[in-house]
């Protein structure tokens, strides 16, 4: 196997003694998606390890309040932070957290999130920040600050590839990406910033922009390259289930550019009962998941992977340097 997955009895051992890229991986997701977003993450990164191999292990912020069912996950397969910090990985991943506060340095998490950035930046050759984590290294490291959309962007979007990228190497002149958030910090705050786009369009902006801090490589990700076939839809039908809840005000929009034709008339019946009656929290049990699953698809999933796959070698690539300098 190119991936190991790291436990909890084994320790930590970052050096990669056995010729293996150690990458960190913390899952910050809420409980209803940590499973799922793990399981995404630990794919793509498997598909991407055929020629670096790979050990992940795995952590997420104590601070993060858990349910019973999602706590014991992480007690069986996630290792403490506290192992972390003397620790010199090849890479971080860190995934977004669940937004409380339009301020993100009023979360309660924000202490550590910002100390593992920090610890990230000093301590390996690369970070991946994903989602809110991007925002939240955007914000400490160099002052932008996210704004709040007035409409979620959600959907799959053509972007743009920078081609001359170390990390577009391989990847087509355009690519779909999968957006799904609220806020967003704009293109040319990161341009004035010293960031560079990898992965972006005047559409929705930037997917995927890097900046060089000395040694280290900051990868930002707004897009969602690691998202699964099925995870818009589902993401849709969470906010369609608060929509019948009462804890939103509008029926969601349809995710942009991700439903085929097929689709749309299935998703035009079940939108029309909704509207029929009042609202009813059971009528999300009539959502069409089985139909919708035979029609969906993961277009960015190739191009997805090889961005990874470029990323593992970038990092191998300077791991090796900062061997040969030390």
């Amino acid at each position: 196997m190119t991936l190991v997955l790291h436990g909890v009895h084994r320790g930590v051992h970052a050096g990669g003694s056995d010729g293996r890229l150690d990458i960190v991986f913390v899952n910050n997701m809420p409980d209803s998606a940590l499973g799922a977003t793990e399981t995404q993450f630990v794919r793509l990164i498997e598909a991407a390890s055929a020629e670096v191999p790979v050990r992940l292990l795995r952590f997420t912020l104590p601070t993060l309040t858990r349910g019973e069912i999602a706590a014991r996950h992480i007690h069986d397969r996630y290792l403490p932070l506290d192992a972390l910090w003397d620790t010199r990985p090849a890479a971080v991943i860190i995934t977004g957290c669940e937004p409380r506060s339009a301020d993100l340095s009023a979360e309660p998490y924000w202490g550590e999130l910002s100390r593992l950035l920090e610890w990230s930046r000093e301590r390996a050759a690369s970070t991946i920040a994903s989602c809110l984590a991007a925002h939240a290294a955007l914000l400490l490291f160099d002052g932008a600050r996210r704004h709040h959309l007035l409409c979620k962007c959600s959907g799959v979007f053509g972007q743009e590839v920078a081609r001359s990228h170390p990390l577009a190497a391989g990847l087509p002149e355009r690519m779909p990406m999968p957006h799904s958030r609220l806020n967003e910090v704009p293109t040319q705050a990161l341009d004035s910033r010293g960031y560079r786009t990898v992965v972006g369009s005047d559409e929705v902006g930037w997917a995927v922009a890097t900046k060089e801090y000395g040694d280290h490589l900051l990868i930002a990700m707004q897009g969602h390259p690691e998202y699964d076939a099925e995870t818009l839809m589902l993401e849709f039908r969470r906010d369609v289930r608060r929509y019948l809840a009462g804890e939103r005000e509008t029926y969601p929009a349809v995710p942009v550019g991700y439903f085929p034709p097929a689709a749309q008339t299935i998703l035009d019946e079940f939108h029309a009962m909704v509207s029929a009656g009042d609202r009813d929290p059971a009528v999300i049990n009539k959502f069409p998941v089985k139909e919708l699953l035979k029609v969906i698809s993961s277009p960015w999933r190739t191009p997805g992977v090889q961005l990874y796959a470029n990323w593992l070698l970038e990092v191998r690539r300077r791991v090796g340097s900062r061997v040969q300098v030390g």
